[in-house]
């Protein structure tokens, strides 16, 4: 095993970097101790997301598992390196691979090389795709082989756990959440118009028809009241219909998808986000909750939102707010329950940035490099906690 100083971690991801997986570059970036690579398919919005050491794969073998069993070619692509000269010039201590088929396909790379590889798990890889076509046999390999699972909660482990991972491999990492964000009480007494807030994209698993629902539902108790839909999707005509329907369009705004930006400037004019997340029919889920709840109590924003996989968790502070799955009734409940409780939303505010301080901070930095340094030594069920405090 390389011993060079610091020590370099390779992230392999499809795109670097996509939009909707700014949690990786959050990881990719924030890095500490170990000198962070990528290996990817292919770069994206290289001005929103910088990064010096980002190599791309030769794209005429398909994926990372064709690729890196096919025998050695030299690379047509010029600056794309294939899987034995990118080794040759990284020398990587260890390889973090992002979502779990990207995990499967480096498995081959990391056995060749003796190089400890890590899986991070985020939310369909997890619930659908285990369903589809050998990707269960597949994890099977990644499972027994692969020297350990990163999660963003408990919720998200006992996921992966059900699926075969060993329980003492699969590690609680939340996500980060970055700094710059402006802190804001909000106050909206019942006199003034309520502004809801919604960010996703128009899939069923962010359960925005629900929420139309129970908006519908909830209409008569909430007074005033608009939502600002911040999203978009190929059902975005069948969502403006269904508000139409719903006798609703005139206090729902539909503006498409935006850039982060545009996004934290369009929240801070609201007074609550809700996160109407539901497992999809075909078993998609969230990973562990929207990267969109840690920014939103972040910024003093209330939140609203359902049970579903890992919100309890990274919601704490809003328990009292949290419907069940798909429970339309539920919803419109708990929509007119934070509207009535307009006096606590600066404790509940208070608590939950909080939670973000303490448990969406760097320092899940420490605890992601902790568990390389424990792959690395061969370690791979030690306790991280206690790494971290032996290292420090």
């Amino acid at each position: 095993m390389n011993q060079q100083s610091p020590p370099r971690v390779a992230h392999f991801v499809n795109a670097a970097f996509a939009l909707t997986e700014t949690f990786v570059y959050d990881f990719v970036s924030a890095a500490q101790r170990y000198e962070s690579w990528v290996y990817a398919a292919e770069r994206v919005n290289r001005d929103l997301f910088p990064c010096d050491r980002v190599e791309l794969r030769p794209k005429e073998r398909g994926s990372f598992r064709q690729f890196i069993t096919q025998p050695f070619r030299r690379s047509k692509h010029g600056t794309r390196l294939d899987e034995r000269t990118f080794v040759r010039k990284v020398k990587p201590n260890v390889v973090h691979a992002h979502f779990g088929p990207r995990g499967w396909e480096a498995l081959p790379l990391c056995r060749k090389h003796s190089i400890p590889l890590v899986t991070s798990f985020y939310g369909r890889d997890a619930s659908a795709i285990p369903s589809e076509g050998n990707w269960r046999k597949r994890y099977d390999e990644l499972f027994f082989e692969g020297d350990a699972f990163v999660v963003e909660g408990p919720a998200m482990k006992q996921r992966l756990v059900r699926l075969g991972a060993p329980c003492d491999r699969v590690h609680i990492v939340p996500l980060i959440c970055r700094d710059g964000y402006e802190f804001r009480e909000r106050s909206c007494p019942p006199e003034e118009m309520i502004r809801f807030a919604f960010v996703g994209r128009f899939v069923e698993k962010k359960g925005l028809p629900v929420l139309l629902q129970a908006l519908q539902r909830a209409k008569e108790k909430l007074g005033a009241f608009s939502l600002a839909v911040i999203g978009d999707g190929d059902d975005r005509k069948q969502m403006e219909e269904l508000a139409a329907q719903l006798g609703i369009a005139a206090e729902v705004e539909f503006r498409g998808f935006c850039s982060r930006s545009e996004m934290i400037s369009q929240l801070s004019n609201a007074d609550v986000l809700v996160a109407p997340s539901r497992i999809a029919s075909d078993g998609d889920t969230e990973g562990g909750a929207p990267t969109i709840l840690v920014e939103a109590m972040a910024m003093g924003l209330p939140i609203v939102g359902t049970t579903h996989a890992d919100i309890p968790f990274v919601c704490s502070a809003y328990q009292d707010y949290l419907a069940e799955e798909n429970d339309v009734a539920g919803l419109a409940s708990q929509l007119v329950k934070i509207r009535e409780d307009h006096m606590r939303w600066p404790a509940l505010a208070s608590d939950a940035i909080q939670v973000v301080r303490q448990q969406h901070s760097a320092d899940n930095i420490d605890r992601l490099e902790a568990i390389y340094d424990l792959v690395v030594a061969g370690r791979t069920s030690d306790n991280v906690e206690s790494s971290i405090k032996a290292g420090r």
